[in-house]
């Protein structure tokens, strides 16, 4: 982190003074608060669909238009479908009808939207993160909603790629809590830095945007590309009552580079590394829940799972598939490359939140090196047996600076 920081306190010197003025800062505030008396939290429950939505007669009036247009300059989530909003008024491809278009989980219902808002700044406000994760609106909607109601306590920078990769480049940080966790520890790092410790979060962003101007936006086509491609194979079951299944080519590469002994690894690529195993597994199994459903004449199901992960970390799971019954399967998959002995993988809050209350939540372990093999977690077990099996690796200390400790 040393290193990090020394080449941080270089680029604080060359870009801090220039990223962005006072005089700047200032006028931003003031357009800021301008969306607050426009849409003040005490007033959000009474919000109409037209005076939410893009695409209506008076949209540049709409919350919608004021978060993506009137409000880029603090910070721009333009770039990705008007589906991030639940829904919006107008065409899309195949019908040019215009039309509500309505995102899956909002039901065609704007009370499931406006609830979704209301709980979310509820949340916001006492910084809940599981709860904030857990909300079904987009991450990069939920990011600039906070941002816009509360500027002290969330940052201005919406892509969890994009605060990974601010936590890697500027503070070493190599770990990850859930989307939320990281925004926030990425705020705290300036604290590293007595000459940023005191700049606004708004500011913050704006020199990390400056100083590490090469971040880049990992959309599901960025994704796609650098995720190694799987040779498709059959899932063969070894036994019949045994919960192990072989994946008789599908194959992970280990870099060489990557797990050498170093005596100063390469984090970065370390992080990307693990991250494309990661969507190794996630593909296996997508891939394999497609087979098992029509081989038991389901394509109608087939057709419907969804790899839902590749839209937004929010879910909590990453593949949504079904059993032959037609009920859902909500599959958290975790994938390692190590001794085919022992089950390891990490597990959020926010995930362990999940398997607590999510009656269709499922772990599915995909391992070993050559021959993949994939293991049915008992959830159950996990969930009455999980003090006994997890072991700490990471705590979060938080106080105030005026508090004696």
């Amino acid at each position: 982190m040393l290193n990090c920081l020394d080449e941080l306190e270089k680029k604080v010197k060359e870009y801090g003074n220039s990223c962005l003025s006072e005089k700047e800062e200032n006028e931003l505030e003031l357009l800021r608060k301008k969306f607050i008396e426009k849409f003040p939290i005490d007033k959000l429950g009474q919000m109409t669909l037209e005076q939410y939505a893009l695409g209506t007669e008076k949209y540049k009036d709409s919350f919608c238009y004021w978060l993506e247009t009137e409000l880029k300059s603090l910070g721009d989530i333009h770039g990705s479908a008007a589906t991030k909003f639940g829904v919006y008024y107008g065409k899309k491809q195949p019908d040019i009808t215009p039309k509500w278009r309505w995102n899956k989980w909002t039901e065609n219902d704007f009370d499931v939207v406006r609830n979704e808002i209301i709980a979310l700044v509820k949340a916001g406000s006492t910084r809940d993160y599981i709860a904030i994760e857990k909300n079904r609106l987009s991450p990069m909607l939920k990011g600039k909603i906070l941002a816009s109601y509360y500027p002290e306590d969330y940052i201005n920078v919406f892509s969890y790629e994009h605060i990974k990769y601010f936590l890697q480049k500027a503070f070493g940080v190599f770990s990850y809590p859930n989307h939320f966790e990281a925004q926030e520890l990425l705020q705290r790092m300036k604290t590293k830095i007595d000459s940023v410790s005191k700049w606004s979060n708004l500011k913050l962003s704006y020199f990390l945007y400056t100083a590490y101007s090469d971040v880049k936006i990992a959309d599901k086509e960025e994704i796609n590309k650098e995720t190694p491609q799987i040779i498709s194979g059959e899932l063969i079951p070894i036994e019949a009552k045994s919960q192990y299944f072989e994946v008789e080519r599908h194959s992970i590469s280990v870099d060489k580079n990557v797990v050498n002994n170093n005596p100063k690894p390469d984090y970065e690529l370390i992080a990307k590394h693990n991250a494309s195993i990661g969507k190794t597994g996630e593909q296996a199994v997508f891939d394999y829940e497609k087979k098992r459903l029509i081989k038991n004449g389901h394509k109608e199901l087939a057709d419907r799972v969804e790899w839902v992960s590749l839209e937004s970390d929010s879910y909590g799971y990453d593949i949504k598939s079904y059993n032959i019954d037609g009920t859902e399967r909500h599959i958290e998959v975790k994938t390692n490359t190590g001794s085919e002995d022992l089950v390891s993988f990490y597990i959020s809050a926010y995930e362990y939140e999940m398997l607590k209350i999510d009656p269709h939540y499922e772990i599915l372990y995909v391992f070993g090196k050559k021959h993949k093999k994939l293991y049915y977690v008992d959830c159950e077990q996990l969930k009455e047996k999980f003090h006994r099996l997890a072991v700490p690796v990471s705590y979060k200390v938080e106080f105030r600076t005026d508090d004696t400790i």
